[in-house]
Formats: C-alpha cells, sequence, structure tokens
C-alpha cells in the first residue's frame, strides 16, 4: 500500500509540474505580442524590468494555485468525513463555501493582473518623462543606471500591488503573506533552473550529441538539486526519513563496525 501511495504521489506531484509549465508557456502565448513590441520600441534595461516583475508574479500566482496546500478547500469537500464518495465531492464544488474561496482567489488575480498592467504603463511613462535623468545617470555609470531603473521598477510596478494585496487588504491574515513568500521562493527556483539551462544551451551550442546528453543529463541533476536545498531542507533536519541522508548515516555506521577492535594482551594480572 505505501509503495501505491508513493507512486500516486509521484504521479500527481509530476503532472502538477507539467501544468505549471504549460500554464507559463499559454501566460507567455498571452503577452508575447505586447512583450515583442515592448522590446523593439525601450531600452533593453526598461524591457528586462517589465519582463521580470510580470514573470514574478505569473510564476508566484501560478505556483501558489497549483502547489499550495489547500486546506481550507480541501476541509469544504470533505466536511468532515474522512474518505467522502466521489459523488458527494462532485456536489459539493458546487456549493458556495467552495465556489466563494475560488472566486475571490481568481478575483484577486484578475485585480491585480490589471493593476500590473497599469502600473506598467506608468512605469513607462515616468521613463520617458525623465529621459535626460536617465541620461545624466548613465554618464556617471552604467552599474548605477541599473540599479535605480531596478529600484524604480519595484517601486512602481511590485510595491503598490504588494501593499494593496498582500499587506493592507488582508491585515491579519497571515495566508496571503505565505503565498507571496512562498510564490517568490518558487520564482527565484524557476529563474535558476532557466538560468541554468540556458547556460547549458549555449556551452554545448557547437558540441556533439552526447556532449548535449551529458549536459541535459547535469542540467537535471543540478536543478533537482536546486529544488532539494530549497525545498526539502527540514527532511535532512527534522523528519529523519531522507534516504539521501539515512544512506550516508548508514555507511559510517558499517565503517565503525568494520573497524579493528585492538587485542588484548594478556598479562599476569589478567591471568
Amino acid at each position: 500500500m505505501a509503495k501505491i501511495q508513493y507512486l500516486k504521489s509521484l504521479c500527481w506531484n509530476t503532472l502538477r509540474v507539467a501544468v505549471f509549465y504549460l500554464i507559463l508557456i499559454w501566460w507567455g502565448m498571452q503577452l508575447d505580442p505586447m512583450m515583442s513590441e515592448l522590446f523593439v520600441i525601450t531600452p533593453f534595461i526598461v524591457f528586462s524590468c517589465v519582463a521580470l516583475f510580470l514573470f514574478l508574479f505569473l510564476c508566484r500566482e501560478t505556483g501558489c494555485l497549483l502547489f499550495m496546500d489547500k486546506g481550507r478547500l480541501k476541509a469544504i469537500l470533505r466536511n468532515g468525513e474522512t474518505e467522502p464518495t466521489a459523488s458527494q465531492i462532485a456536489l459539493r464544488l458546487f456549493s458556495f463555501p467552495f465556489l466563494k474561496r475560488i472566486s475571490l482567489f481568481f478575483g484577486l488575480f484578475l485585480l491585480e493582473f490589471y493593476l500590473r498592467l497599469l502600473t506598467v504603463k506608468l512605469f513607462l511613462t515616468v521613463i520617458q518623462e525623465t529621459i535626460p535623468f536617465w541620461e545624466k545617470v548613465t554618464d556617471i555609470s552604467e552599474v548605477l543606471l541599473y540599479l535605480l531603473m531596478f529600484f524604480t521598477a519595484y517601486v512602481i510596478m511590485e510595491l503598490p500591488a504588494w501593499f494593496l494585496f498582500y499587506k493592507l487588504s488582508f491585515k491579519g491574515h497571515a495566508n496571503r503573506s505565505s503565498e507571496y513568500r512562498f510564490g517568490m521562493k518558487l520564482s527565484l527556483l524557476v529563474s535558476l533552473i532557466i538560468g541554468l539551462r540556458f547556460l547549458s544551451l549555449y556551452l554545448t551550442a557547437d558540441a556533439s550529441s552526447t556532449a548535449e546528453a551529458n549536459a541535459f543529463v547535469l542540467f537535471t541533476a543540478a536543478s533537482f538539486g536546486l529544488w532539494f536545498l530549497m525545498y526539502r531542507r527540514k527532511c535532512c533536519c527534522a523528519s529523519g526519513e531522507c534516504r539521501i541522508c539515512n544512506a550516508v548515516k548508514a555507511l559510517f555506521r558499517k565503517k565503525e563496525k568494520t573497524k579493528e577492535i585492538p587485542v588484548e594482551i594478556p598479562t599476569k594480572e589478567n591471568e
């Protein structure tokens, strides 16, 4: 039974990762006309800031929808029962409490999405109206230009949405703050994986098929390692159920057992 549950969990989590990937691709296709035009008519640093904060938002919301635990929704579907039947779950999918929570999530998503589009327009307007200032900053230092541009983009495109949807509107509700932290952590993980993939493609641009296969294996291992470090921290320290840690501990235990036991030399006192 344990193996069946493990296989079921593995298949379910793999499906969720695939759906997450497909949803991000779909969002990329929907925003491609706007981002392509923006790439042509704006400097790369401006385009990068807009693309970055839109990516963080979409990745965070999609990740919270698919990967965060839905304890309240599960409680509504179970209604205090340990193993409700499929017909009972199907009926409760159309209950008012369930539809209310689903509508709240998607309603907040739409409001935040349109707010972010407005802040993108505001950011572009601010940059357009302050071009002389940015030219002076460029004459001083390009690094300073990138830092100030990123800070301006954060203040205009990220800070208002965070304040309205995660701080002010739901004051006292820790779940909104935890969603934000979880989503930002997931966005960082996805960004690192995408960066590793581009790096592997760049390094194997003119390499043989064998080298490309080896690079893909290394990329997969590195991606899993990043996930393990970011999301499996408690596994090693607290639960004691990590197979890797247990294997290492068992290896050291075997070494201790195989150590030579010193032979006692009989003495007159022992005799």
